[in-house]
């Protein structure tokens, strides 16, 4: 369809669509699940930072087979701030977190009615967004605080529709 100056468009509906299946490129490698879960390791978590993370090579060919190695088959542990998050459409939140020297990354908490009940993670994803709602609740305002972040980092750094790239994501 196009708006009638040859641009393309399209219908509010089909465009949710598409939206909704660009933020779930790869789902669930993001939400623990999968037939290559048991590739992680959750029994131990790699000590790191968001500059090394973010030092991660995206995969040569688009989407990955599976689960990138050793990115998405490790549990990362860091310390940071959280700077700021926004409550999304989808019901995700989005974390904007940051070190000591102002390097960021996004970390996302997904909505846990939207995770296949057979994830290998929906306790945790479960909790840490229970303790979230606690803590901030759906409030507009940018939170600051200190904590510690742990969680797979997917790899989604496919191009988008339009808008910002979630490239440095962190579950």
């Amino acid at each position: 369809m196009t708006d009638g100056q040859g641009q393309f468009t399209l219908l509010p509906s089909k465009r949710d669509a598409a939206l909704t299946r660009q933020v779930h490129v790869r789902w669930d490698v993001k939400t623990g699940g999968g037939p290559d879960v048991n590739l992680i390791d959750a029994g131990s978590a790699t000590q790191t930072t968001i500059v090394a993370l973010r030092s991660q090579q995206a995969p040569a060919a688009w989407p990955p087979p599976g689960r990138v190695q050793p990115v998405e088959t490790t549990i990362w542990e860091f310390d940071a701030t959280l700077a700021g998050y926004k409550f999304e459409q989808d019901q995700d939140y989005h974390l904007v977190l940051s070190d000591a020297n102002g390097n960021t990354m996004i970390a996302e908490i997904p909505d846990p009615s939207v995770v296949d009940a057979s994830s290998r993670f929906l306790p945790q994803i479960t909790s840490g967004r229970q303790a979230f709602d606690a803590r901030f609740g759906r409030q507009l305002q940018a939170p600051c605080g200190t904590s510690a972040a742990r969680g797979v980092r997917p790899d989604d750094r496919a191009p988008v529709l339009s808008g910002p790239r979630d490239r440095d994501r962190v579950l």
